[in-house]
């Protein structure tokens, strides 16, 4: 415990400065007239209060992360915009909420990329309501408990679904090949929930 702080308290102030500039853009080629310096200074100003001040609760999070990773090893950021809140947020992740291929020696190669993610009721509709998820009865949640676990759990609106965000490869056009894309389903009903490209127009070539 006490090494664990101590590699908090030295890594922090690193990435977290007290001057708040937790982004600092870098300016690539010729600067001849300054304009990229100055260009650098504004991104990495509004990047920067963007994290600080946007993105709820990131500070506290990576203060966790500090504390949390030279005991566990490997934890994870999941960094992405937020359709429902209407701002980019940066999530910690857990090891245990990651699952990939079992022949995956990457990340990046990985076939299969899946989160686990505990969403309520209420969550779900708001997902919905905001056209992130796809209008579809799911039934109640069921919570699966292994059977060597005993626990008394109540029955109500906080109760959550398992949600499987799976970053996948799927070959909806039947060309032959697959394609990769995100997969959101529920994991008691299998229902899917949102199906989004993991591509664009820059990323992909045609003949």
């Amino acid at each position: 415990t006490t090494a664990a702080m101590q590699f908090a308290a030295r890594s922090y102030p690193s990435l977290v400065p007290s001057n708040g500039k937790i982004v600092n853009a870098t300016v690539i080629g010729k600067d001849q007239t300054g304009q990229k310096y100055e260009k650098a200074q504004r991104v990495s100003t509004y990047m920067s209060y963007q994290v600080m001040h946007e993105m709820y609760g990131w500070e506290e999070d990576m203060d966790k992360l500090l504390i949390m990773l030279p005991i566990v090893g490997t934890l994870f950021k999941k960094t992405y915009y937020n359709s429902v809140l209407k701002h980019n947020v940066s999530e910690l992740i857990l090891p245990k909420d990651i699952v990939v291929d079992y022949w995956a020696k990457s990340l990046e190669s990985a076939e299969r990329v899946s989160q686990v993610i505990l969403l309520n009721k209420r969550q779900i509709k708001e997902r919905q309501m905001s056209k992130t998820y796809l209008d579809v009865e799911l039934g109640d949640p069921v919570l699966i408990i292994p059977d060597n676990v005993k626990t008394a759990v109540q029955q109500d609106a906080t109760l959550p679904y398992e949600i499987i965000e799976q970053h996948t490869y799927c070959d909806l056009d039947d060309d032959g090949y697959a394609e990769p894309y995100v997969v959101t389903f529920e994991r008691n009903s299998k229902k899917v929930l949102r199906i989004a490209a993991r591509f664009d127009e820059d990323s992909i070539y045609t003949n």
